[in-house]
């Protein structure tokens, strides 16, 4: 039965990426302001292991995602993945362990760590900072680069600008207007290399809630570890493509849309629970 399940989800992630895009409208945390270095705080609740009271840890930009090492929060713990899902947060989880990252105020984020045992950690983060939102953005944007294999770089020394930064920081130094001006040619150039998303544009037309309930669905099936890898992955696409699509003007394109994502919700409402999600 799980097999023909798993089978039937496919085929439903994949019937439905055939909604077309016709609005930018997926959401995701802007990657110059995950990535860096972040200490603060964690409080422990209804937790049995020994975990640290404060965190330093990194985050990092690894392709479309991130990477955070979460052994600093407790012993036993590594390296784990986190994806966007077309929200404010980012998430990575499997059979015992959630992670979930949300942006707060500029240089401010929430980590949150959920066990099994319903152990939960959450760390109240502040990123450190070289000077100021423009330096920290282009700090952010440099990281991400030394990563990002297809780029070409622009014609700014970004990596002299930011050493020069660094040091200026030790002086109680900065130069902000410097990174005004270089900041954005370096995240147009990641843009086009693919290793950061294009800013999502102004919306078309109002959401469509059968949409947003079906990426809603999309979410429980990816987070639900009786879903093959590879399945998720499928879903994973369908709902961005859904998000893009579900804020299009045109009367007769948006009653498609509403017929469309509420059949397919319904039929991965009645999927789910087969597969044990």
């Amino acid at each position: 039965m799980r097999t023909r399940s798993t089978a039937a989800l496919a085929t439903l992630a994949l019937a439905a990426l055939a909604i077309p895009a016709a609005a930018q409208v997926w959401r995701e945390p802007d990657p110059a302001a995950v990535v860096g270095r972040w200490r603060g705080a964690v409080r422990w609740q209804r937790c049995a292991i020994d975990g640290a009271p404060r965190v330093a840890l990194e985050v990092v930009r690894d392709g479309s995602g991130y990477g955070v090492d979460l052994a600093a929060l407790a012993d036993g713990w590594g390296v784990e993945s986190l994806a966007a899902l077309g929200s404010d947060e980012l998430e990575g989880n499997r059979a015992d362990l959630r992670v979930t990252w949300r942006a707060g105020k500029p240089g401010r984020a929430t980590l949150t760590v959920t066990l099994e045992s319903g152990c939960v950690a959450t760390a109240s983060l502040t990123r450190a900072s070289i000077g100021g939102p423009p330096c920290d953005e282009l700090v952010a944007l440099s990281s991400i680069a030394a990563g990002c294999a297809a780029l070409t770089p622009p014609a700014v020394d970004v990596d002299g600008l930011v050493a020069r930064l660094r040091t200026q920081r030790r002086r109680g130094r900065g130069d902000a207007a410097a990174c005004r001006r270089a900041a954005p040619p370096l995240r147009a150039a990641l843009v086009t290399a693919g290793c950061v998303p294009e800013p999502t544009p102004a919306v078309v037309g109002p959401r469509i809630a059968e949409c947003d309930a079906l990426i809603a669905t999309l979410m429980r099936a990816i987070r639900c570890d009786k879903v093959a890898v590879d399945v998720k992955q499928r879903l994973l696409d369908q709902a961005r493509i859904v998000g893009k699509s579900a804020a299009v003007g045109d009367p007769d394109d948006r009653a498609g849309l509403v017929d469309s994502c509420r059949a397919t919700a319904v039929e991965l409402d009645d999927l789910l629970p087969r597969l044990g999600c």
